[in-house]
């Protein structure tokens, strides 16, 4: 019995022995693992073993009831595909690149079930219904930085592609800021907030986010009324205006008090803080950027010396922006009462073939300055026996239902009185002269006398003028009716042009893309001239001219246009486009016309021997049409005058000295005549332009209305040619017109049209 069980034990350690030695010479490992699906061993799963170069199939099992598989293999790349048991709705997996090199190899696997991606969308908006353009972030299975975010698009939408189901996912509103599509265009959006939570089971059209939102909206403007494009509008976020000055904000609603800054780097503006109280409902804002202004006024004509008498005599000068000052002398000194461009004080109580040295000075409304300058002159031996001549006007401005107002030059400070019809007067002696006419009646036509009286009481001369008040409230802004346009530009300096159809203020907005400047001029008239100092060589400005009459109509706003300063400065002297001629004459006054190239004051000399002009006359305002009243002369005489222009860089030029014999005494004036016209030029579907031409220069006044003429308006400047525009008018309706001309001695004529 013993012996067969010997002979078992050997064979058995004997086969054992041959199986280690056929392992040890194959070199084979074990790949094993566990095949799993929701924490627990998956019982059945098979399990292929593929060559993963060839991908030929090496080996086959199933897993155990633990999950559990092995195989034995040599070492080499392997490729595992796994499928699930039949009705276990969970899906196959497969494993790659399974390196096998001196040891066994665990290779766990997990099955899972299918997974469902859906697409998500919806809207944003505000509560009135405006699309928000805002980043917005995902809360959800398989959540990364990777496809978290998105963006609403411009009309509001958004998606949010390929999200896994599940419950308890959101989408939110994540950033700071926003954008509303409104329909002036774009509001920064402060701070949204709002979300949506749901559960995701398939394609989703969530409720529109709503932002209860409430709008700052508003235009940036400068002093002249000009929008500034660029300006940064902050308030945490912000945004910035447009072409138009626009900007709007908007914040969550109930978000109480705000401050917005403003502000334009480099731009010389002035920061403007806005504090906003309470914002719980929209607003509108209207800002207005002022300049830091740092410089001293500028004389740019003067100062001159005219109307040079025996005890008085007037300096005239013109400064590049509003100002005032003094003017003072060795006995004693007189101060300006407001700010102006143009500037003309009365000097009294002189004597007689005495010599003065005068000093002016200009002062801004920034109390830049003082400038100065000085001229020295000497009066004359004889006393004063000429009345004062009205160079310009009287013309009707600000004129309504209940008020006017009246203004007029002299080529010397004078008194100023309101004559006829209506009765006022203005204290004291002026250049230019305004009276305001108040209480009058409705659609009633008024005749008045504008009379002006000199420091020696010669005079009165006086100009008759009729209006007729309107009907209701001047509402109606000024009509830019010509140019605007650019001359003596230098390289630093340029003068700004235009016309309107109502006597209206001036203003220059410039800049050239960077630095900006601003002036206005307070006086009221229809020929508009504005002169930009310091500005840079060789440098394109962007020029707008803005205009506002005396009711605060307006302001009415040029397009803008280009200007380019000249590479090096100005050396070039004034040129006489028409020569100096003799375009008026009575006993005691000789009337000289002439025009320039560019905008230049004029001083004549003149006397009656060419080769002894002692008497001055001279003319500060920068201009290129001239004409100057030469007025105190004796009757039957010949006089001889030189003309001496400058322009505003200080170039000189003089023209040949001409003659002319004032009329003999006693000897009648006579009227002025028309040479061309009038006729109506022009029409349009609410203006027409009425033209003429006149043998003297005359001040021009045009009637006109539908049955009788009872509008009207005028033209205070005395020149030979006229062109009157005449606005507002109702289109296809039949006008009648006619045109009067009145010279510098109150001569009149009319003409029909």
């Amino acid at each position: 019995m013993r012996q067969p069980v010997r002979t078992f034990v050997r064979i058995l350690i004997a086969a054992v022995a041959i199986l280690s030695l056929d392992r040890l010479e194959a070199q084979v490992y074990g790949l094993n693992g566990t095949v799993s699906s929701a924490g627990a061993g998956l019982a059945g799963a098979t399990i292929t073993l593929l060559d993963a170069a060839t991908s030929a199939q090496l080996q086959q099992v199933a897993t155990d009831g633990t999950g559990h598989y092995e195989f034995w293999v040599a070492p080499g790349t392997y490729n595992m595909t796994i499928a699930p048991p039949a009705g276990s709705g969970l899906m196959s997996a497969v494993v790659n690149g399974i390196v096998i090199v001196a040891s066994d190899v665990v290779q766990d696997v997990v099955l899972v079930k299918p997974v469902n991606y859906y697409k998500v969308s919806g809207r944003v908006k505000t509560d009135e219904g405006y699309p928000i353009r805002v980043f917005m972030s995902w809360n959800g299975p398989g959540a990364d930085n990777s496809n978290r975010y998105t963006a609403s698009n411009e009309d509001g939408t958004y998606e949010f592609l390929n999200r896994q189901e599940g419950s308890g996912q959101s989408v939110q509103l994540y950033a700071d800021s926003g954008t509303v599509r409104i329909p002036e265009g774009t509001s920064v959006l402060v701070g949204p907030q709002g979300s949506r939570s749901f559960d995701l089971t398939g394609d989703l059209v969530l409720p529109d986010i709503v932002v209860p939102t409430v709008f700052l909206r508003g235009d940036v403007t400068d002093a002249n009324g000009v929008p500034i494009e660029g300006v940064s509008v902050s308030e945490w976020r912000g945004t910035q205006t447009d072409e138009k000055g626009f900007f709007s904000l908007s914040f969550m609603e109930n978000v109480g008090s705000k401050r917005v800054t403003f502000t334009k780097d480099g731009s010389g503006f002035g920061v403007q803080q806005v504090q906003v109280e309470f914002l719980v409902s929209d607003k509108n804002l209207a800002v207005v950027l002022l300049i830091a202004d740092s410089t001293k006024p500028v004389f740019i004509s003067g100062p001159l010396l005219t109307q040079v008498k025996a005890t008085s005599a007037t300096v005239t000068w013109q400064t590049d922006e509003p100002a005032k000052g003094d003017v003072s002398w060795g006995g004693g000194i007189v101060a300006e009462a407001g700010y102006g461009t143009q500037h003309a004080v009365l000097l009294t109580d002189l004597t007689a073939s005495t010599s003065y040295t005068v000093t002016v000075s200009a002062t801004d409304r920034s109390r830049n300055g003082p400038t100065t300058a000085s001229v020295t002159f000497t009066t004359a031996s004889l006393p004063d026996t000429a009345p004062p001549v009205i160079v310009n006007g009287p013309t009707v401005s600000a004129l309504t239902y209940a008020s006017a107002a009246v203004e007029w030059e002299t080529n010397e400070p004078s008194t100023t009185e309101i004559g006829g019809d209506l009765t006022a007067s203005v204290a004291g002696y002026q250049s230019l002269h305004r009276v305001e006419l108040t209480g009058l009646a409705a659609q009633t036509t008024y005749t008045i006398d504008a009379s002006s009286s000199d420091v020696s009481g010669n005079g009165p001369t006086t100009r008759r003028i009729s209006f007729t008040t309107l009907a209701a409230p001047d509402l109606t802004p000024p009509v830019i009716t010509k140019g605007p346009w650019s001359t003596d530009v230098t390289a630093s300096a340029a003068t700004i042009q235009w016309e309107t159809d109502e006597p209206a203020n001036s203003g220059v907005s410039y800049n050239n893309g960077t630095a900006y400047g601003v002036l206005d001029d307070d006086a009221l008239t229809q020929q508009h001239r504005v002169r930009m100092t310091g500005l840079q060589p060789s440098t394109q400005y962007n020029v707008t001219v803005s205009s506002k009459d005396a009711f605060d109509n307006g302001p009415t706003l040029s397009a803008p246009f280009a200007v380019t300063t000249l590479a090096t400065d100005d050396t070039q002297p004034p040129v006489f486009v028409e020569t100096p001629q003799v375009c008026n004459v009575n006993e005691q006054l000789i009337q000289l016309c002439f025009r320039t190239d560019e905008p230049a004051s004029v001083v004549v000399t003149y006397g009656t021997s060419a080769v002894s002009l002692t008497q001055t006359e001279a003319r500060s305002q920068l201009t290129q049409q001239h004409t100057v009243p030469i007025n105190g002369l004796n009757a039957a005489t010949t006089y001889f005058f030189r003309v001496t222009v400058r322009d505003q860089a200080g170039n000189e030029r003089a023209s040949e000295v001409i003659s002319a014999a004032t009329s003999a005494q006693g000897s009648s004036d006579t009227k002025p005549q028309f040479l061309v016209g009038p006729t109506v030029t022009y029409t349009g579907a609410d203006r027409a332009v009425v033209e003429w031409e006149a043998d003297r220069p005359c001040r021009g006044v045009v009637e006109y209305g539908t049955e009788k003429y009872d509008l009207q308006v005028s033209n205070g400047e005395y020149k030979p040619k006229q062109s009157i525009v005449i606005t507002n008018l109702q289109p296809a309706t039949t006008y009648q017109f006619r045109a009067w001309i009145t010279d510098v001695n109150g001569k009149s004529e009319v003409g029909g049209v």
